[in-house]
């Protein structure tokens, strides 16, 4: 219960029990919050607002009498502390007196508020307290726009950087992401939050050294968004890395065909198209020199299957010879030469200005 002083056209909320520490003169910023919040749930409409102004519809709805219950009036009493709080800057107790005072009156008003100074309190502290992360879950729950969750996303952006840029606590970030998901109601938001943590436990795991784990964050993100840059080029990196650091293309290979079989957005990417080719001949060529002619010839097939269903895929013409090349060194060193010469009659139809595959043709 207050008093509204009007001295001008701004009214002055003033609680009468104690006017030196109780005094309110809302901003503009407070009111279109107010407003929005108040078209977030329906209580105004899109019309109201395209007819209406926002100063108007603030001082219809936020200053409205209102008749209550003597439950209400101790839902009030609390909100008369939360807006002492308030005004003294202590965002997290004032939250905690507003989410009282819901209990005992269910206003839009008080909604905003425990919204409102909760929002107030993560922006001012980040989550640099043992106790944010389980309050911003709280704070999903009560987002209900996609303002609040480009909220959300900005604090958890802050929260990956904290753990993993600033300090290097990726256990301890494990640990809290592992508490907050079970309270994300928020399907939409929820999704976006696991790309981000799939997609930074990748890049830090990389940045450190340890490209398998790596890997393993970015298959994940992947997942979630097939179809996001970022995450393609570091799994087309991470899987490349993993050539680089000695692992047999046989070995990289199963994953690589994993993506191309059941991920189409990634086959869209040409880096990615050229390094599966690029496995496919390093495998031939792993399985040739292994007396593994059978398992050889089967990827050369699917590399020939990969290059007549990729539009210009430009793989290097000296990497499709050496493929080719090999398979028919082991075929003539077996006394076949037949086979070598369909090896690289085949080596090429996919590179017929390959000047070494078309001097073996000659001299077979």
């Amino acid at each position: 219960m207050y008093l509204v002083f009007h001295p001008d056209a701004e009214a002055i909320k003033v609680e009468a029990t104690n006017p030196d520490q109780a005094v309110l003169v809302p901003d503009e910023r407070f009111k279109k919050q107010f407003i929005d919040y108040l078209r977030e749930v329906k209580v105004l409409s899109q019309r109201d607002l395209d007819t209406t102004s926002v100063e108007y519809l603030f001082e219809k709805n936020y200053y409205a009498p209102k008749k209550i219950t003597l439950e209400n009036l101790l839902g009030v009493q609390y909100y008369n502390l939360g807006m002492l709080y308030l005004n003294e800057e202590k965002y997290l107790e004032a939250f905690y007196q507003y989410e009282k005072a819901l209990v005992f009156f269910n206003d839009p008003l008080i909604q905003f508020m425990v919204k409102n100074t909760l929002q107030m309190y993560l922006s001012a502290t980040g989550f640099k307290r043992n106790d944010v992360v389980d309050l911003f879950v709280q704070h999903t729950r009560y987002s209900i726009s996609q303002k609040d969750r480009d909220f959300s996303k900005y604090l958890f952006t802050e929260y990956l950087n904290e753990m993993l840029v600033e300090n290097g606590y990726p256990d301890t970030l494990k640990a809290g992401y592992a508490r907050m998901v079970p309270g994300l109601a928020d399907s939409v938001l929820a999704r976006d939050l696991d790309f981000a943590y799939q997609y930074e436990m990748g890049r830090y795991y990389y940045r450190t050294g340890s490209s398998g784990e790596a890997l393993g964050f970015m298959d994940k993100a992947l997942r979630l968004k097939p179809e996001n840059i970022d995450a393609q080029s570091a799994i087309v990196y991470l899987l490349s890395l993993q050539k680089e650091q000695g692992a047999q293309a046989r070995e990289t290979l199963p994953v690589s065909e994993k993506y191309y079989n059941n991920l189409p957005e990634l086959k869209r990417n040409k880096n990615y198209t050229i390094l599966h080719a690029k496995l496919l001949l390093s495998a031939a060529r792993e399985s040739f020199r292994m007396e593994a002619p059978a398992e050889g010839d089967a990827y050369l097939c699917r590399f020939e299957e990969v290059f007549a269903s990729v539009d210009h895929l430009e793989v290097n013409a000296d990497f499709i010879c050496d493929a080719y090349t090999e398979a028919a060194v082991y075929c003539f060193a077996r006394n076949n030469a037949r086979k070598a010469k369909s090896y690289i009659e085949r080596g090429l139809q996919i590179a017929p200005r390959n000047y070494r595959l078309q001097q073996l043709e000659r001299n077979l």
